[in-house]
Parts: structure tokens; sequence; C-alpha cells
């Protein structure tokens, strides 16, 4: 009998992109032959090139070989960066048992949907054998990628010395977990079944436990957030009624703290492009690269800086100049900002 097959694969390349995946493969290999590990399906793994020109090698694997048709999940490990935590950046399609084993299996989870859309929107200009395998394959899977100093990615630089040993281990470790959780499905159909049409919202909570949920329970959180959101103003209204004040000043009093909160993101957005253009005008442009360190300072600090200047600059002028409805005016800036 033929079993399901779970592949693993990987492209050669630079130590990082991606010879440090072939030697968690390796080592994967080599602990189930040791550890004598009962296999209830086929593994596959795949040690393949030809990435960077446009996943030729994935391409012809998938749709040639006489294997490919029995392959009903993948792990494809990935690198743009030298170490750092594994991210699961994409996953499926339509197939939330995947992430489900992953989130009860995995011992140090990184995960982010949020990963998953800016990749695939095309925003990144790259891409991975996992669209290959997804789209010619029609199979589902999970892609990691290591992407700390990311300033050797793809240069001279990208050398065995500048992998952490740690993110060697802790990626085996990961990946060695999500391959016995995969093993241990006894309902074959769940890697068959392409029905489903919800997909999952997930993050990791600090790399300890997964958060998932429904894709079609966002909309329910957004409706009960705008209700909320629905209800406070109502309350306010109330209270202003209640204080004899006019609902045109309660109207105007939200309006401008809505107006000051807009102006903090406006000045803040501004000053983040004053600092890039002035690093550029410096020959600084990606002097932060090798030091991410140093974005906290040169983007995260000034964007909250400036905002909650603006924010607190024009509210508390704002809340002073209008001392007889200031308990209306500032709840509402209070509520919004």
């Amino acid at each position: 009998m033929i079993y399901p097959e779970i592949l693993f694969k990987t492209n050669e390349g630079g130590a990082s992109d991606d010879g440090a995946a072939c030697a968690v493969m390796l080592e994967i290999m080599r602990v189930v032959l040791k550890t004598k590990l009962k296999l209830n399906y086929n593994l596959v793994f795949l040690f393949n090139g030809a990435e960077e020109n446009i996943m030729q090698a994935s391409h012809g694997f998938i749709t040639q070989h006489k294997w490919a048709k029995d392959v009903r999940a993948f792990i494809n490990l990935e690198a743009c960066g030298a170490g750092g935590r594994e991210l699961l950046f994409q996953v499926g399609p339509k197939n939330p048992w995947l992430l489900e084993v992953y989130s009860q299996v995995v011992p140090y989870p990184y995960a982010s949907t949020l990963a998953q859309e800016i990749f695939q929107s095309g925003v990144i200009p790259g891409d991975t054998d996992f669209r290959v395998f997804r789209d010619f394959g029609h199979i589902s899977g999970v892609d990691f990628a290591w992407s700390s100093n990311g300033y050797v990615y793809h240069t001279k630089y990208d050398s065995v010395d500048q992998i952490p040993l740690g993110s060697l281990q802790r990626t085996g470790d990961n990946i060695l977990a999500l391959l016995k959780g995969l093993n241990e499905i006894t309902d074959q159909r769940k890697m068959s079944d392409t029905s489903s049409t919800n997909d999952l919202i997930f993050f990791d909570m600090l790399g300890a436990f997964m958060v998932r949920w429904r894709e079609n329970l966002t909309a329910l959180i957004s409706v009960l957030a705008a209700c909320l959101s629905a209800f406070a103003v109502y309350r306010n209204m109330k209270s202003a009624k209640r204080l004899g004040t006019d609902h045109t000043v309660y109207y105007a009093g939200m309006m401008k703290a809505i107006g000051i909160q807009i102006l903090g993101w406006v000045l803040a957005f501004g000053s983040c492009i004053v600092i890039a253009l002035s690093l550029t005008v410096l020959g600084r442009t990606m002097s932060w690269y090798a030091r991410p360190i140093w974005i906290y300072f040169l983007y995260v600090l000034p964007t909250l800086s400036v905002s909650m200047a603006v924010v607190h600059h024009f509210g508390v002028s704002f809340y002073l100049k209008n001392e007889p409805q200031r308990v209306t005016n500032y709840h509402s800036l209070d509520f919004f900002l």
C-alpha cells in the first residue's frame, strides 16, 4: 500500500539560504533512523536547487516525478537571513489542520498571519517553492524562514560562521516535533480534504503558545468592536445631555479628538520620512540593517514621541480652552485616543 507522503524540501545555496536547512533535514533524517521512529507515512527528503531561477527544480519534481502524486503535505525550509527564529509565514491553503498540528506539538512556536498577508500580497519582491507546490501540486504545506541578520542574505558573507548554533537547534527541535505530529495523524482524509474555504487567523503569544481562530470569526469580532464603539458614543451622548451640554458641542469635541489623533499619525509618518531622507543624503540608507536594534531609535521612538507630543499638546490645550465642557469633551478625547 502506498501511503500519502509528507514532503520535506529545501533549495541549496549559501550557508543560510539554504545550506542550514539542508543540515537540519539531514539531522532530522538521522534522528528518525536512530530512534527507529515508527512511520505511519512515507517521508520524502527533497534537496533541490534552482529556486533562484524561477523554481525550476521544485516545479520539475511536483509535475513530473513519479512520487509527486502521493504527496499530501509538505514542509518548506527557507531563509532570508542568517539565523534567528524560524517564522511560519505561509500555511495552507484552505487546510486549517496543518496549523492545528503545528499549534499543538511545536515547543517554540513563532508564526504570524500578518507575515503571510504581507508576503502573499506581493509587497516583498520574493517567492518560495511553497507557491509551486501549492499551485501546481495542489497540496497543502507550511513555509518557514529565518530572517535575522538579513544583511548577509545572498552575499559572499553568507557563511557558516554567521549562523548561530542555537538557531539550528531550535529549528531542528520544532521541525522534528512537527514531523512527529503529522506522523501521528490517524485520519488520512484530513490530508486530502481541500473542501475547507475557511482559513485560520493565527499568531504566537511571545513564543509560548499559539492563538488561532477561524477567519469568519474575525467578522464577528469586528462587528462586536463596532457595536462597543457605538455604545461608548451613545453613553457619552447621554452623559452630555444629563449635564446640559448641547449635542453639537459634543460632536464638535469628538471630531476634534479624532482630528488630533489623525494629525499625530500624519506628523509621526512625516518624521520617519525626514529621518529616512536624511540617511539617504548622508549615504547611510542601510546603516541600520546590520544592527536592527537601531530601528527602534531611528523610527519607533520618534514615531511614538511625535504622536504622543501632538496628542498631549493639542489635547490638553483643547481641554483647558473648553473648561465648561471639559467632562464631555475629555471623555470623547479619552475614548478616541
